[in-house]
């Protein structure tokens, strides 16, 4: 199924994508269910199979890959690829996850930016961190300010704040 809107610049490729459009524009949607339940979401690309399925208002948002800001209701400015990346975020805005489930359970947090597998994929409200590497902080689901560099780096930490940690397998017992 494909749907254009020529006077709001809609592009929907996929069956039900773009579905309950009610006012949006400037949006690009490939892939079944994506884009679904937007309705004044504005100038978010998304691709993949229910990329950005449940978005209502959120805006400038690119989601590529299956479930990629699934959840996203309202959250902007945020950017995920990879399978399920951010694929929980209701509300966070500002938010860059890249690699298969980096950032999956990410709901309010902000201004996060994790890249690799699995990174950060318990953080939940965690706000103004920077996580690189396979499972690099893992366990973290409040903490902010912190700095993770390296495979498997940082793994216990659950709420610790304004951490800096460099090194595979780094940090890895430190709590706070």
């Amino acid at each position: 199924e494909v749907r254009t809107s020529s006077n709001t610049g809609n592009l929907y490729f996929g069956t039900y994508s773009g579905q309950y459009d009610n006012g949006s524009f400037q949006n690009t949607a490939f892939g079944n269910g994506t884009l679904q339940n937007n309705t004044t979401g504005a100038i978010n690309t998304a691709v993949g199979t229910g990329a950005l399925q449940n978005n209502v208002s959120g805006q400038y948002n690119t989601a590529i890959g299956q479930a990629a800001l699934t959840a996203n209701l309202s959250g902007s400015f945020n950017t995920a690829v990879g399978q399920n990346a951010l694929g929980s975020n209701t509300t966070g805005g500002y938010n860059t996850a890249l690699g298969v489930s980096a950032l999956s359970n990410n709901t309010t947090g902000h201004d996060n930016i994790a890249i690799g597998e699995a990174v950060a994929t318990a953080n939940t409200t965690g706000y103004s961190n920077i996580f690189i590497g396979v499972d690099s902080s893992y366990s973290n689901t409040t903490g902010h300010d912190n700095v993770a560099i390296g495979n498997n780096a940082f793994t216990s930490n659950i709420s610790g704040f304004n951490n800096v940690i460099v090194g595979v397998g780094a940090g890895q017992s430190v709590t706070g």
